[in-house]
Protein backbone atom coordinates (compact mmCIF):
# COMPACT_ATOMS: atom_id res chain seq x y z
CA UNK A 1 0.00 0.00 0.00
CA UNK A 2 1.65 3.25 -1.44
CA UNK A 3 0.24 6.97 0.37
CA UNK A 4 1.45 9.87 -0.96
CA UNK A 5 1.97 13.04 0.98
CA UNK A 6 1.63 16.62 -0.49
CA UNK A 7 2.09 20.24 0.44
CA UNK A 8 4.85 22.77 0.97
CA UNK A 9 7.29 23.03 3.42
CA UNK A 10 5.22 22.02 6.18
CA UNK A 11 5.13 18.94 4.48
CA UNK A 12 9.05 18.58 2.96
CA UNK A 13 10.92 20.20 5.99
CA UNK A 14 12.93 18.93 8.58
CA UNK A 15 16.37 17.62 8.91
CA UNK A 16 15.52 13.98 7.72
CA UNK A 17 12.46 12.41 6.42
CA UNK A 18 11.78 11.13 10.10
CA UNK A 19 11.28 14.46 11.28
CA UNK A 20 8.33 15.15 8.54
CA UNK A 21 4.80 14.94 9.70
CA UNK A 22 4.84 12.02 6.90
CA UNK A 23 7.86 10.83 8.86
CA UNK A 24 6.00 10.70 11.83
CA UNK A 25 2.88 9.18 10.19
CA UNK A 26 5.14 6.41 8.56
CA UNK A 27 6.52 5.42 11.94
CA UNK A 28 3.45 5.23 13.45
CA UNK A 29 1.92 3.09 10.62
CA UNK A 30 4.89 1.21 11.77
CA UNK A 31 4.39 0.50 14.78
CA UNK A 32 0.47 0.40 14.77
CA UNK A 33 -0.07 -1.72 11.55
CA UNK A 34 0.91 -5.56 11.22
CA UNK A 35 0.50 -7.98 8.85
CA UNK A 36 0.75 -4.78 5.90
CA UNK A 37 3.06 -3.19 4.06
CA UNK A 38 2.36 0.32 3.77
CA UNK A 39 5.15 3.06 2.62
CA UNK A 40 4.44 6.88 2.95
CA UNK A 41 6.01 9.06 -0.05
CA UNK A 42 6.89 12.24 1.35
CA UNK A 43 6.34 13.96 -2.30
CA UNK A 44 6.12 17.79 -0.39
CA UNK A 45 8.00 20.53 -1.86
CA UNK A 46 9.05 23.67 -0.49
CA UNK A 47 6.95 26.61 -1.83
CA UNK A 48 4.34 24.23 -2.84
CA UNK A 49 0.52 25.06 -3.88
CA UNK A 50 -2.08 22.97 -4.88
CA UNK A 51 -1.17 24.09 -8.94
CA UNK A 52 2.27 22.24 -8.72
CA UNK A 53 0.46 19.49 -6.60
CA UNK A 54 -1.98 18.51 -9.30
CA UNK A 55 0.93 18.72 -12.19
CA UNK A 56 2.67 16.39 -9.48
CA UNK A 57 -0.13 14.00 -9.46
CA UNK A 58 -1.53 14.44 -13.71
CA UNK A 59 2.44 13.27 -13.95
CA UNK A 60 3.13 10.93 -11.04
CA UNK A 61 0.18 8.86 -10.95
CA UNK A 62 0.52 6.26 -13.08
CA UNK A 63 4.00 5.69 -11.77
CA UNK A 64 3.65 5.56 -8.08
CA UNK A 65 0.34 4.44 -8.23
CA UNK A 66 -1.02 5.14 -4.60
CA UNK A 67 -3.88 3.98 -2.21
CA UNK A 68 -4.01 7.14 -0.84
CA UNK A 69 -3.34 11.19 -1.13
CA UNK A 70 -2.99 13.28 1.26
CA UNK A 71 -2.64 17.05 0.30
CA UNK A 72 -1.82 19.46 3.29
CA UNK A 73 -2.41 22.76 2.08
CA UNK A 74 -3.04 26.47 2.99
CA UNK A 75 -0.71 28.58 3.93
CA UNK A 76 1.24 28.68 0.34
CA UNK A 77 -2.00 29.21 -1.80
CA UNK A 78 -3.32 31.97 0.34
CA UNK A 79 0.00 34.40 -0.55
CA UNK A 80 -0.76 33.45 -4.33
CA UNK A 81 -3.47 31.21 -5.61
CA UNK A 82 -7.32 32.48 -5.42
CA UNK A 83 -8.98 30.79 -3.16
CA UNK A 84 -11.26 29.99 -6.31
CA UNK A 85 -8.15 28.33 -8.00
CA UNK A 86 -7.45 26.22 -4.83
CA UNK A 87 -10.85 25.09 -4.29
CA UNK A 88 -10.47 23.81 -8.45
CA UNK A 89 -7.55 21.94 -7.89
CA UNK A 90 -8.90 20.07 -5.31
CA UNK A 91 -11.70 19.40 -7.09
CA UNK A 92 -9.66 18.20 -10.35
CA UNK A 93 -7.30 15.77 -7.58
CA UNK A 94 -10.47 14.73 -6.23
CA UNK A 95 -11.89 13.66 -9.97
CA UNK A 96 -8.73 12.37 -10.69
CA UNK A 97 -8.24 9.85 -7.75
CA UNK A 98 -12.19 8.96 -7.78
CA UNK A 99 -11.52 7.78 -11.58
CA UNK A 100 -8.48 5.89 -10.56
CA UNK A 101 -9.84 4.15 -7.44
CA UNK A 102 -7.66 6.16 -5.23
CA UNK A 103 -8.41 7.53 -1.52
CA UNK A 104 -7.92 11.30 -1.10
CA UNK A 105 -7.98 13.59 1.39
CA UNK A 106 -7.45 17.41 2.04
CA UNK A 107 -6.17 18.67 5.07
CA UNK A 108 -5.75 22.43 5.78
CA UNK A 109 -2.97 23.81 7.67
CA UNK A 110 -3.24 25.12 11.26
CA UNK A 111 -2.61 28.83 11.75
CA UNK A 112 1.49 27.82 13.45
CA UNK A 113 0.49 30.57 16.12
CA UNK A 114 -2.79 28.59 17.50
CA UNK A 115 -1.91 26.68 20.62
CA UNK A 116 0.96 26.24 23.10
CA UNK A 117 3.31 25.89 20.69
CA UNK A 118 6.98 26.85 20.62
CA UNK A 119 7.64 28.82 16.58
CA UNK A 120 9.93 27.40 14.36
CA UNK A 121 12.48 30.13 12.92
CA UNK A 122 10.72 29.84 9.48
CA UNK A 123 7.40 29.89 11.08
CA UNK A 124 8.79 33.00 12.85
CA UNK A 125 10.04 34.52 9.43
CA UNK A 126 7.10 33.53 6.92
CA UNK A 127 4.09 33.36 9.36
CA UNK A 128 4.51 36.24 11.36
CA UNK A 129 5.87 38.22 8.45
CA UNK A 130 3.44 41.42 7.84
CA UNK A 131 4.31 42.29 4.42
CA UNK A 132 3.85 38.71 3.03
CA UNK A 133 0.46 37.63 4.83
CA UNK A 134 -0.69 38.17 8.53
CA UNK A 135 -2.11 35.13 11.13
CA UNK A 136 -5.76 37.22 10.87
CA UNK A 137 -5.94 37.48 6.93
CA UNK A 138 -4.75 33.90 6.55
CA UNK A 139 -7.31 32.72 9.32
CA UNK A 140 -10.12 34.52 6.73
CA UNK A 141 -8.98 32.59 4.09
CA UNK A 142 -8.34 29.12 5.35
CA UNK A 143 -12.00 29.38 6.60
CA UNK A 144 -13.05 30.16 2.67
CA UNK A 145 -10.90 26.99 2.16
CA UNK A 146 -13.54 25.20 4.91
CA UNK A 147 -16.51 26.68 3.84
CA UNK A 148 -15.50 24.21 0.80
CA UNK A 149 -15.92 21.51 2.40
CA UNK A 150 -19.23 20.42 2.02
CA UNK A 151 -19.00 20.78 -2.30
CA UNK A 152 -15.71 18.91 -1.62
CA UNK A 153 -17.49 16.08 -0.14
CA UNK A 154 -19.31 15.63 -2.92
CA UNK A 155 -16.29 14.27 -4.70
CA UNK A 156 -16.23 11.55 -1.77
CA UNK A 157 -13.07 13.46 -0.35
CA UNK A 158 -12.83 14.10 3.36
CA UNK A 159 -11.67 17.17 4.40
CA UNK A 160 -10.66 18.44 7.82
CA UNK A 161 -10.45 21.67 9.51
CA UNK A 162 -7.09 21.04 11.92
CA UNK A 163 -7.87 24.80 13.43
CA UNK A 164 -11.05 23.39 14.92
CA UNK A 165 -9.45 20.35 16.24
Amino acid sequence: MYLIALGGSTTFTGETNEKTWPGHLQRIINEKIENMNVEVINAGKSGATTNNELEFIKNNLEVLNPDLIIMYDGWNDSLSVDVEKTVQNWKEVCQISKDNNIFTTIIIQPLPISGQRILTDQEVSSVLNPVRSSPIEYQKISQQYVNSFMELNNYSTPTLDFPAL
